[in-house]
């Protein structure tokens, strides 16, 4: 079964933005693959705390 997600009730706050952008610019720097890897990829959570850390980081920046 196909699943469809509606864009009109798709929320996204700008900490999930700044993490998307953040999880994207992790996973395509060709510099830091072999510490994904050697840290187990994304089943370590490492890739992904380290997105919203970032995110975090930014909105602290912003005051918010």
């Amino acid at each position: 079964m196909k699943q469809e997600i509606s864009l009109d009730t798709l929320v996204m706050t700008l900490r999930d933005y700044f993490a998307a952008k953040a999880l994207q610019g992790l996973l395509a720097n060709p510099k830091l693959h072999n510490e994904i890897l050697a840290k187990g990829g994304c089943k370590s959570g490492w890739i992904e705390t380290s997105a919203w850390a970032f995110a975090d980081e930014m909105l602290k920046t912003r005051g918010e």
